[in-house]
This record gives structure tokens, C-alpha cells and sequence, in this order.
């Protein structure tokens, strides 16, 4: 008896996983040889390119890392480029005559862009047909993916085919181009479950700023099951932590339908960086779920302290022979106009315009750079625009929402640089600095991208058939190369700085075409050099996603003059002027108001002229013309004893000329020297005997002043101390406190107030006061609220870390104060729980010298002395 109930047990449980469960057709493609498909497969190229589906081993591309094979279609191929596919995947005929009686069928498969990104070329349409012939008829489901690098699990309904012995299943890849490559894998055909939920979505932010507190859990649920869903556990936690768990109640999610959930629980993250958070389902109706394997969802979030206005970038692939590409440019002149800095949309867009070499003949400021530029981004026909790496439309599609929507993302890297020309060189700084750490910047391909622009070109028409006559923003050299500079990863508070030029070699030259490019080893093709502008940006190789952009900043040229004497007596002297900038204007203070570079007709005195570049740029330089046969004057100035003193010195040591001498000097004085000077500038007059002048001019300056820094010490009882620190002024110094101390630390001390007089070895004296605060722990029967305090690296240069651990939840906050007590940086941290924390403080923002670093932890704080050199 007891084995005919065995028996009947083992029986009755397989009838019930035969009705939870039956896969009735399976294929994953690991039993074929890439790229051809099992034997029931058949591929047709309805649109006659030559290109259709097929097989590869996927396992090096996201979103397929664990699949290995699969099924693909392009609507980008390397050779041909942009396609636009109508391919069929045929799968039939299928015996499904054995799924009779079953209650309920689908159809599941995986789907995803591969070699794509979120920002780029993931919009790969097809459609799902279950039918019984092998000419597709209605789709059973259609989509355009919405992500690159993401594999999406689908399911339809096919109940209707339940028994049938022959059904064709088709895949139709259509309604796109130019995009790359879709995948399909695990396609199943099986009995659904009754019950059978999973998390098919997690809808969180991302990044997410850490000042906005409480992140809510949000997420999509779907129903692969048969029953409706009333109920669902759903269970979360971050990087692999203690697990959440919460019930949904009151839902009716149909079979195959989807549900949008917030959880009321939330998560409150404490520190930046990058975190996993894993959802996932159980207990669909309060029964166990079918599948186990398409319960949980997993995505990366950064957390990020701040972020910085995004400028975004805009390049535009066109050519003077190309007719579609004059509407497009001029739509985009309309929004953007010729002045970044002007115009509805100032300072929203940074533009690099690339000039290709067709159609036809092309245009003939084509370079092969920008011809890098159109194979990097997979482009074959103009005109194309690239915004921040993507939206990949016609130009003439532009609008004011578009590029409010750029402007509007945020961006969590800054970026400032300035540039200089002289002559033919075109020298660019740039800096790149990470406001937070993000998942993206952990990329080894972010590479620095310069280019030099013209500002607007006229010549570029003699091959031109669509009837522009004028270009804005031609790029006419990328710095180093198309390739850009490499600066990944990249870490929050620590700058990259990357300093690059370029000198324009030979001549001007027009090529006759886009086919006959000028040679930029021997020939350049820039119309003016005072014209130029700098686009600079960081963008990440491998995703194409541009994190930042800017208008690099021209930096005037330096200005410097030289003087022939007169003779003396005479006005027959001359000066000089130059400057780096590119072609100047000069304007000379004399009485003719000379504007050439060289003032002639000079008598011995003080000269200034004012040069202007022609960007604008304006610099100031003086030059003395001294009387031929003067004097000979040297000067030597002796700076002033303490900051804001009066004991500055000038002697002259006079030789030569004609005896006597007398002086004039700047503030009045007639005698040789003078003395008891002011920080200041001073000239003097030297007339010799035969009234031949002489000129010079000296700096008196003034000590760095004295400046202390303290490290103090609470008091819980007479156990509080203070320690200093002392630069500037003049070593050696001397201490003077009011309680009788003549140390530089004291300590022993009772909480209160202690002022302190410091004399350098001159004398000067700086006096400051420091309170020594009782220790809150003193009567109180509490605990501390942080421990485990350590800063490095100590001194540091690119950035320092400060660690520390909470014993339990506590309002932080830190200061960076500098060596006299101002304060230079402040960040709140918010409310953070217990636990180890990690604050960054930026190098970049700090010149070199001693800060003080003040925690404040609840009503606690401790200071420490940092170093940044």
C-alpha cells in the first residue's frame, strides 16, 4: 500500500509540472557553426541588399556576455554602412499538435542592440508573427528597442495555436536604418505557468544627487503567467546587502501585462559612488513562482554629490555640394546664429561643423580627420548632426525643445581651458575635473577631444553646387588628431590638465575638391588666422557619449617694448612695441598719438602704448627713452620690514654722465635715496650736468604677513590645549600668551578664551585669540559620535580623502578654513547613518599652503591641519 502511494504521488506531481511548465520548442544556437542556422531556419532578404540574418558568437558584445550565440540583422554594416533592412527569419514548420489540452501557450524570446548605447545607435525595430503559413501577416508584437546594451526578455500569447501541427514563426527586422545590429536568443515556445512574475525593469534615477535624501524604489513587474497577479513580494537590496521585502496587494495585472511599482520603502544612500541595486519577485498570488530565472532586475547607480550646467555638442557633418544640407544649416543658424555668446540660445552650444568630400566631388575644406569623424560615428549621408555623441538626425529636424532638452541634462564633469595664437600656432590648455564619481567616468576610453575652428569661411565654394556662400564653425585641424588625447579614468577631485598645439604649415591653398584634400604637412586652408576658435570636449571612446563640452578661452598675447635714446636734449628718440597676439593695432601715449608699432620723434621720458590683437584682446606695456650720454643708473630696492610698514628702501648707484646729479622721484623726493617707502612703485629722474635725463623705476614689497594656524584640544577639566602654527612674516618668532605662556603650544588649559601676541625677527607682531571649548562628552552620559578620524594623503597635491566612522546617525557637515581663518570651501554632507565615510577635498580648488579641515558631526567638530602643496 504504501508503494502504490509513493507511486501515485510521483504521478500526480509530474501531471502538475507538466501543467506548470511545457516547453513545447526551444532553440538557444549553441548547437550550430556561426553564422549558419539549424535546418528549419530560413533567412530572406526581402529588401535585396545582400544583407540578412544570420548567426554569431555574441559572447564578447553586452548586452550577450553570458549567451554565446545568437541570431542578427544589421542596419549598419562597416562596408555598405547605413542599410535599411527588410529581413525575415523564418522558423517552421512547428508540430505544436502535442501542446493539446494545454490551458495556456507563449512565445518568449530575448531581444537586444548590441555594439550600441543609450545616447547612440540602438533603435532597432522588428516585429514577432506566429502564423501558418510563412508570409508574416499581423504581428503578434512589435517594438523599437529603447536602450543600447540592454537585453530585454519578452512574451507573447499564443494560446490560439495550442495543437496546431504546423506554425511558422517569423522575425522582422524593418523600419529602421542605420543603426547597427539586432539580436534575438532563446526563443521558446512553451505551456505558461498559472503563476510566473518577474522584475522586467528598474526605473530609479540614475545618477541620483546624494543631497535629495530618500531614493524611492521603482521598477515595472510583468506577468509571464497565465493567472492575473492580485499579489507579489518584492524583495530589494544594494550591492548584495540585507534584503528588503515588501508585499503589493490590490493588483490585477493581466497575463502578459506589466505593472509600474514604488515600493514605500525607500532607500537613503550616505555616501557617493556607484551601487548595485537587485529587485526582484516572489510569491505571485501567494504561490511559488514557476520560473525562478526571470524573477530579478539589476541596475548600477550612481550617487553623486553635485553637478555642473552641460554644454552640449553639436557636429555637423555638410558640404557645399550637398542641396539637403542648405536647410539644415540654415535651421541651425536660425537657433544658433554666429556668436555663442549671443542670440536666443547663448551659451546653450558649442558647434563643430565637419565639410565631407561628397556627394559629388565634395566640398574642399574636407579633411581627413573629419572624414575619421563620419566613419567613427557610422556616418554615410548628409546632412548628419551628433549631439553629445547621439540623436544622429538631419539638422533641419532641430528645435528650440531639442536643445533645451540637451542643455537641461546634467553633467558631472567641468571643463576650462584657453588657448593662444602666434603667428601660424594655435597653443590650447585644457582641464578636465570630475565634479562626482560616476559609473561612466570608470572608462579607460575617455579621451580629450580639440579642435580648431574657423569662424566663418567664404572660399569653399568654388566646387560648390547647392548655392551657400559662407560656412560657420569649419573645423580646419583636430588637436593632436582625430583621436584626441587619453585622460581616462577619471576621478572627482583630481584634474587632468592636458596642454597641446598646433602650427599651421606653408601656405594657403584651395583645393579644387573634397576628392583632392589639401596637405596639411606642406598647406593649410585657413582663411584668416585672426578668425580662430577652439572647441574642446571629453568624450568616452567606447560609448561615444560626450560628457562635456566648452568654447575654449583666447588669452591675449604679451606685450614688450624697447627704446633707442635721444639724443640729448634732442627728440629723436624711438620705442618700440610688440606683441604675441595675432596682427595689432598700436596706440601710443605720445604727443602725436603715434598707432604704428615703432614711435619715432621721441624726447627722454616715460612712454605707454596700448596694443589691441585682432580679436580684440588688449594689452598695455611701458618703456622709458632714456637721453644718450646720461647718467648710468642702477637701482636697489630693500622691502619693507613688516606687511604695511613704511621702512621700504631705495638706493641708486649713479656713474657716468656729467656731475652734478639731481633727482626727482615719483612721490616728491629729490634726494639720491629715499627711505620710509609704502609698498609701491617708484620712479625717479636722474639729471646729469649737461641736463641729459636718465630713468628707472623700483618695487618695494612687502612680507608675506605673519599668519598662525591652530589645532585645538576641548577641555574636560584643565586638559585642553592649543597648538600653532606660524609661517610668514620673518623667522625667528617670539610668543607672548595672556596667561604668562611663552611658548608656541600651550596646553593644561581649562576651557575659555586665550590671545596670543607673535613677533617676528623684525618685530612685527600678529595678534589672535583661540577658545578652548569644553568636551561635550563632560557631564553628559553619552557616547562620542565619531571615531577613527585619518586624512590622506597628508600633505597632498591632487586631492586628500577624510575617513571617519559614525557610531550612529548624525548631521555632517565640513569647512575648509585657511591659514588665517577664512573660510575657502564649506560642503554639507546631510544626514548620514553609522558607518565608514569618505569626504574628497579637491586639490583644485585650494592654492598651495596650509588649510585647516573642520569636521562638524552633530554638535561635535574636530579640526586638523592639512597641507596642500
Amino acid at each position: 500500500m504504501k508503494k502504490i502511494t509513493l507511486l501515485s504521488l510521483m504521478l500526480y506531481l509530474g501531471m502538475c509540472l507538466s501543467a506548470v511548465s511545457q516547453s513545447w520548442y526551444s532553440e538557444d544556437f549553441e548547437t550550430v557553426t556561426p553564422p549558419a542556422f539549424p535546418a528549419n531556419y530560413t533567412s530572406v532578404d526581402q529588401d535585396g541588399d545582400g544583407f540578412e540574418w544570420f548567426t554569431y558568437d555574441a559572447s564578447g558584445q553586452d548586452p550577450w556576455t553570458a549567451n554565446g550565440n545568437i541570431a542578427g540583422s544589421e542596419s549598419y554594416e562597416n562596408t555598405a554602412q547605413a542599410l535599411t533592412p527588410d529581413n525575415l527569419l523564418i522558423i517552421g514548420p512547428l508540430d505544436l499538435s502535442a501542446s493539446s489540452g494545454s490551458p495556456s501557450m507563449a512565445l518568449s524570446w530575448e531581444a537586444g542592440a548590441t555594439e550600441a548605447t543609450s545616447t547612440g545607435w540602438h533603435e532597432e525595430h522588428y516585429s514577432v508573427y506566429m502564423e501558418t503559413s510563412t508570409t508574416p501577416g499581423t504581428a503578434l508584437f512589435s517594438e523599437t528597442l529603447a536602450e543600447g546594451q540592454v537585453l530585454y526578455s519578452r512574451s507573447v500569447d499564443v494560446s490560439s495555436f495550442i495543437g496546431n501541427s504546423a506554425v511558422y514563426l517569423i522575425f522582422r527586422h524593418h523600419s529602421c536604418t542605420d543603426e547597427w545590429r539586432l539580436g534575438i536568443d532563446n526563443i521558446k515556445v512553451r505551456t505558461v505557468a498559472n503563476d510566473d512574475a518577474g522584475v522586467s525593469e528598474i526605473t530609479m534615477s540614475d545618477p541620483a544627487m546624494l543631497s535629495s535624501g530618500d531614493q524611492a524604489i521603482t521598477g515595472v513587474i510583468s506577468n509571464y503567467g497565465a493567472n492575473t497577479i492580485t499579489s507579489v513580494d518584492v524583495s530589494w537590496n544594494i550591492d548584495g546587502g540585507a534584503t528588503s521585502m515588501e508585499t503589493l496587494t490590490g493588483l490585477s495585472i493581466p497575463s502578459f501585462g506589466t505593472y509600474n511599482f514604488t515600493l514605500s520603502d525607500v532607500w537613503t544612500p550616505v555616501n557617493t559612488g556607484s551601487y548595485v541595486i537587485e529587485i526582484s519577485t516572489s510569491n505571485p498570488n501567494g504561490n511559488s513562482d514557476a520560473n525562478l530565472t526571470n524573477d530579478m532586475s539589476s541596475k548600477t547607480i550612481s550617487i553623486v554629490t553635485q553637478f555642473v550646467q552641460r554644454l552640449p555638442l553639436y557636429e555637423n557633418f555638410t558640404s557645399s555640394t550637398c542641396p539637403p544640407c542648405v536647410p539644415a544649416n540654415a535651421q541651425m543658424l536660425s537657433l544658433f546664429g554666429k556668436d555663442p555668446q549671443t542670440g536666443i540660445n547663448a551659451g546653450k552650444w558649442s558647434l563643430v561643423k565637419y565639410q565631407m568630400n561628397w556627394p559629388g566631388i565634395g566640398d574642399p575644406y574636407y579633411t581627413t580627420e573629419g572624414g575619421i569623424r563620419k566613419t567613427y560615428y557610422g556616418i554615410n549621408s548628409v546632412p548628419r548632426v551628433e549631439i553629445d555623441g547621439g540623436w544622429d538626425q538631419n539638422g533641419n529636424a532641430l528645435t528650440q525643445t531639442i536643445i533645451d532638452q540637451y542643455y537641461a541634462a546634467p553633467a558631472f564633469v567641468e571643463i576650462s581651458s584657453t588657448y593662444t595664437i602666434i603667428g601660424k600656432t594655435v597653443d590650447v590648455s585644457v582641464t578636465v575635473n570630475a565634479v562626482s564619481d560616476i559609473a561612466a567616468f570608470t572608462s579607460s576610453n575617455m579621451v580629450v577631444h580639440m579642435a580648431i575652428l574657423e569662424k566663418e569661411t567664404y572660399l569653399n565654394t568654388n566646387s560648390a553646387s547647392n548655392g551657400e556662400t559662407e560656412f560657420q564653425f569649419v573645423m580646419k585641424k583636430m588637436v593632436p588628431d582625430a583621436g584626441g588625447t587619453s585622460i581616462g579614468p577619471l576621478t572627482m577631485g583630481s584634474p587632468v590638465t592636458v596642454n597641446d598645439g598646433y602650427t599651421f604649415n606653408g601656405s594657403y591653398v584651395l583645393p579644387p575638391d573634397g576628392q583632392s584634400p589639401a596637405n596639411l604637412a606642406v598647406e593649410h586652408t585657413v582663411e584668416e588666422f585672426n578668425d580662430l576658435a577652439v572647441v574642446v570636449w571629453v568624450q568616452d571612446l567606447s560609448t561615444m557619449a560626450v560628457h562635456q563640452s566648452a568654447w575654449s578661452v583666447y588669452t591675449c598675447g604679451a606685450a614688450s617694448a624697447t627704446s633707442v635714446d635721444a639724443t640729448c636734449g634732442a627728440a629723436d628718440g624711438t620705442a618700440t612695441a610688440s606683441s604675441t597676439g595675432p596682427g595689432t593695432i598700436y596706440q601710443w601715449d605720445d604727443p602725436s598719438a603715434q598707432n604704428t608699432a615703432t614711435a619715432t620723434g621721441l624726447a627722454a621720458g616715460l612712454y605707454n602704448v596700448v596694443i589691441t590683437d585682432d580679436l580684440g584682446c588688449q594689452v598695455t606695456t611701458s618703456v622709458f627713452v632714456n637721453d644718450a650720454g646720461g647718467a648710468n643708473v642702477v637701482t636697489q630696492a630693500i622691502p619693507n620690514s613688516c606687511v604695511g610698514g613704511a621702512t621700504g628702501i631705495v638706493n641708486l648707484i649713479v656713474t657716468g654722465g656729467t656731475t652734478p646729479y639731481s633727482y626727482l622721484w615719483s612721490n616728491g623726493g629729490n634726494t639720491q635715496n629715499i627711505t620710509d617707502l609704502t609698498l609701491g612703485d617708484y620712479t625717479v629722474t636722474v639729471t646729469d650736468g649737461a641736463g641729459c635725463l636718465t630713468f628707472r623705476s623700483a618695487s618695494i614689497t612687502d612680507p608675506e604677513p605673519i599668519a598662525a594656524t591652530s589645532l585645538i584640544t576641548s577641555s574636560n577639566g584643565n586638559n585642553g590645549s592649543i597648538d600653532l602654527s606660524v609661517t610668514g612674516g620673518t623667522p625667528n618668532y617670539s610668543y607672548v600668551w595672556d596667561n604668562g605662556a611663552t611658548t608656541e603650544d600651550i596646553m593644561g588649559l581649562a576651557a575659555g578664551v586665550y590671545s596670543v601676541t607673535i613677533t617676528d625677527g623684525f618685530g612685527c607682531t600678529m595678534t589672535a585669540s583661540y577658545t578652548v571649548p569644553v568636551n561635550p562628552i563632560s557631564g553628559i552620559a553619552s557616547v562620542d559620535a565619531f571615531s577613527e578620524l585619518t586624512i590622506y594623503p597628508n600633505p597632498f597635491n591632487s586631492s586628500t580623502t577624510i575617513e571617519f566612522t559614525l557610531r550612529n546617525e548624525q548631521q555632517v557637515s565640513i569647512a575648509v578654513l585657511n591659514i588665517v581663518g577664512e573660510l575657502v570651501y564649506a560642503e554639507e554632507k546631510g544626514t548620514l547613518r553609522n558607518g565608514i565615510h569618505k569626504v574628497h577635498v579637491a586639490g583644485d580648488r585650494l592654492a598651495p599652503g596650509i588649510y585647516f579641515v573642520k569636521l562638524q558631526i552633530g554638535e561635535s567638530s574636530v579640526t586638523r591641519k592639512i597641507i596642500h602643496n
